[in-house]
C-alpha cells in the first residue's frame, strides 16, 4: 500500500492553477499511463492515503498571487464538489470518517499550502471547520506567520506563534516543506510531534532550497519527524529513480522512522518529470525492482497520522 504526504490533486482540478502548469485536463477516473495520477492507478497500486493541499494562491498576469480567505474557500467549495465524484474517495476529518473508510477507499487528509490569506484565528477556525488538518505555514515566499524558503534567516512571527498555538490545541498537523531554516529549526526543535516534511529531500544530494540540510536532519533523528522524500525534479540530483533512491537509502541507514513518501505528482510541469518514475505505476515498478520497503514508508505515515486523527472532532 501507499501513503502519499503529499498529492497535488486539488492543483489539477483547479483551472486556474492547471493552467499554470500547462496541464491537459483529462479524466481521472479512467487509466492513463501518460498521467502522474488517476484514480485507476491508484486502485492498482494500493494507495490508501493522501494528503491533498489546497493552494493559497493563483495565476494571473503570468505571476503566482495570492487570494483572500473567500477566493481560498470558494475553490475549497469547487474542490469538494469534484472530489465527491469519485466514489472511491473519502475525506478524513475526524476519527468517525477514519472508522468507517471502506477497504475500496482512498482516504483523503486535506491541507493547505501558504495560509497568506490567514488575518485572524477566527480565520483558523473556519478552516478547521472546513477539515483543514495539515497547514504549510507559507508557500515558499515570507507572510505573516513565518519566514519562506526566500528568507532562511526569518522565524515565526507573533502572530504566527498565536496560529500555531491554536493548531497545537486542536492536534492539527504542521507542514514545513516550504519554510526557512529558522522555522523549521524552531518548530522541529519545540514542536516536533506535530511536524511533518511533506515532500523534501535532502541537501547532502543536491542543494535546492526546499531540501533539508544536515542541521535539520539531526533534529529529523532525534525526534522520528516524518520526511516524505519527493519526486519533484529540481530537489534531485538525478531526475530519475536513482536520484530519489540515494536520499532513501541514506535516510533508511540514517533514520529508517522518519521515512515517508510525498510525490508531489500534480504539482509539477508533466514535462519535466523523470522518465522512469513519474507517475503511481511507474513508480510501484521501481520500488518492487530495487527492493524499496514500501511497507515501511507506509506505516511511519500511518502511525503518525493514526495517532493525530484518533483525537480529532469535526
Amino acid at each position: 500500500m501507499f501513503f502519499d504526504l503529499h498529492l497535488d490533486l486539488e492543483v489539477y482540478l483547479n483551472e486556474n492553477l492547471r493552467k499554470f502548469l500547462k496541464f491537459e485536463k483529462r479524466k481521472l477516473n479512467r487509466l492513463n499511463e501518460n498521467l502522474p495520477f488517476d484514480f485507476k492507478q491508484a486502485e492498482r497500486v494500493g494507495l490508501k492515503f493522501a494528503v491533498v493541499q489546497l493552494q493559497s494562491l493563483k495565476f494571473e498576469n503570468g505571476k503566482l498571487k495570492e487570494i483572500k480567505l473567500n477566493e481560498f474557500l470558494k475553490n475549497y467549495e469547487i474542490f469538494l464538489r469534484k472530489i465527491k465524484k469519485f466514489k472511491k474517495v473519502k475525506i478524513i476529518k475526524s476519527k468517525d470518517d477514519f472508522y468507517s473508510l471502506k477497504k475500496s477507499q482512498i482516504g483523503i487528509i486535506l491541507g493547505v499550502e501558504g495560509m497568506y490569506f490567514l488575518k485572524s484565528l477566527k480565520h483558523l477556525d473556519i478552516l478547521w471547520k472546513n477539515g483543514i488538518r495539515v497547514f504549510g505555514l507559507t508557500w515558499n515566499f515570507t507572510n505573516s506567520l513565518a519566514g519562506g524558503l526566500n528568507n532562511p534567516e526569518v522565524g515565526v512571527k507573533k502572530f504566527g506563534k498565536e496560529v500555531i498555538f491554536q493548531i497545537l490545541k486542536y492536534n492539527g498537523i504542521l507542514d514545513l516543506a516550504h519554510s526557512s531554516e529558522k522555522t523549521k529549526i524552531e518548530l522541529a526543535e519545540k514542536y516536533p510531534e506535530n511536524v511533518i516534511f511533506s515532500h523534501n529531500n535532502l541537501k547532502k544530494f543536491k542543494d535546492f532550497p526546499q531540501n533539508i540540510s544536515d542541521k535539520i536532519l539531526k533534529l529529523v533523528k532525534r525526534n522520528n519527524i516524518l520526511v516524505g522524500l519527493t519526486f519533484l525534479p529540481k530537489s534531485l540530483d538525478e531526475n530519475n529513480f536513482l536520484g530519489w533512491k540515494k536520499n532513501y537509502d541514506y535516510l533508511l541507514k540514517f533514520n529508517k522512522k522518519s521515512l515517508a513518501l510525498g510525490t508531489d505528482f500534480l504539482g509539477f510541469s508533466f514535462q519535466e518529470s523523470a522518465p522512469d518514475c513519474f507517475n503511481f505505476l511507474e513508480l510501484n515498478k521501481n520500488f518492487k525492482k530495487f527492493k524499496i520497503k514500501k511497507k515501511l514508508l507506509f506505516d511511519n505515515a500511518y502511525k503518525f497520522f493514526y495517532n493525530k486523527i484518533s483525537t480529532w472532532k469535526t
